[in-house]
């Protein structure tokens, strides 16, 4: 319970502090310009802590602050037992003020590098969802294995997953994969081609997608326990 309880907690954080630094200077870095540096990062005194946002542009601070908020809950899952609270938020703040305005300039601010090269990111699958899972990969190694949940050594070495909910698993995948993504994947498709044939091949991907992630975990739990 007190495992779950910290998750919660830094979730439930994850709105303050990704408002915060997303409005100090996220939106700045994303979306400003930046005279000869304007192709990598944003620059100008008057977006600090969105200042000069127009009233038709609101939309789309909520729509950057929403996934800036989503990069860092990947980072929340991945360091969950092992990394205090405090330094939690710090990395946090960092993730949604800095490391994700930077990418998300590159790839869908029109000045952007990579969208210049031509890069297309569908529904955050790089700007969100690559950025976390990449700074969640590297607190990860940093922070090792959580004590407790892995038995033995070697060829002996035994996951207990004694602390997980099968009940919370299960709805998070359902939601995730039957509903959010779902709607996201038919939104970011639609938008960029205009075609619904793309919308359903996007839905066709992305539920093959999770029955191959739902026969993997099964699979690597079951062998887990033998």
């Amino acid at each position: 319970m007190r495992s779950s309880g910290n998750v919660i907690s830094k979730n439930a954080a994850d709105i303050g502090i990704s408002a915060t630094a997303f409005l100090a200077f996220g939106w700045m870095l994303s979306t400003a310009p930046g005279g000869p540096v304007t192709a990598v990062i944003g620059f100008d005194v008057n977006s600090l802590f969105a200042a000069s946002l127009e009233g038709n542009e609101y939309p789309l601070w909520v729509f950057g602050f929403a996934f800036a908020a989503t990069s860092t809950t990947i980072i929340s899952g991945s360091v969950a037992e092992r990394l205090v609270f405090k330094a939690y938020l710090w990395v946090a703040f960092v993730s949604t003020g800095l490391a994700y305005p930077l990418v998300a300039r590159w790839v869908w601010y029109e000045d952007g590098f990579l969208a210049q090269l031509g890069m297309h990111d569908l529904a955050g699958c790089s700007a969100v969802h690559m950025v976390g899972g990449i700074q969640g990969l590297v607190g990860t190694i940093m922070l090792g294995p959580r004590i407790g949940v892995f038995t033995g050594s070697g060829a002996d070495r035994r996951y207990w997953p004694t602390r997980s909910s099968a009940t919370n698993v299960l709805f998070g995948t359902v939601r995730a994969g039957r509903g959010v993504e779902i709607a996201t994947q038919i939104n970011s498709s639609f938008s960029d081609t205009g075609d619904c044939q793309y919308c359903a091949q996007s839905c066709n991907t992305s539920f093959d997608r999770q029955f191959q992630f739902n026969l993997a975990v099964s699979a690597a739990s079951r062998m887990a326990c033998l």
